[in-house]
């Protein structure tokens, strides 16, 4: 990151603390996004049959999905799952066909 971002982001952040704005907090988000139930998972067949082909004959489903995790800067929790929804109804999910779960969680200064 260049020095003069660097400074831009950090004037930025401390002129909405003055401001009276609530102070910018990092997130941590998570988002689990899988076919809905009723929707058929052919690469989830592919799996359950490979297993199978290896001697996993104990499985008997298998569903695959996807995992996005994301570091977001903001407000409050709530604002970024607003966000992170609207980004999954946007880009990274298809609602007609897709469930997703968003976990948010504050990261802690390390």
């Amino acid at each position: 990151m260049s020095e003069y971002f660097a400074r831009a982001v950090n004037i930025k952040l401390n002129s909405a603390t003055k401001s009276g704005r609530s102070e910018v907090k990092r997130f941590s988000v998570r988002i689990e996004i899988k076919l809905k139930p009723v929707v058929l998972d052919p690469q989830g067949k592919a799996v359950l049959n490979a297993l199978g082909g290896l001697g996993f004959e104990e499985v008997l489903d298998a569903r695959v999905g996807k995992i996005v995790e994301l570091t977001m800067d903001g407000e409050s929790a709530e604002d970024i799952r607003h966000k992170a929804g609207e980004m999954c109804r946007r880009l990274l999910s298809n609602p007609v066909i897709e469930d997703s779960v968003i976990e948010v969680a504050e990261k802690q200064d390390a």
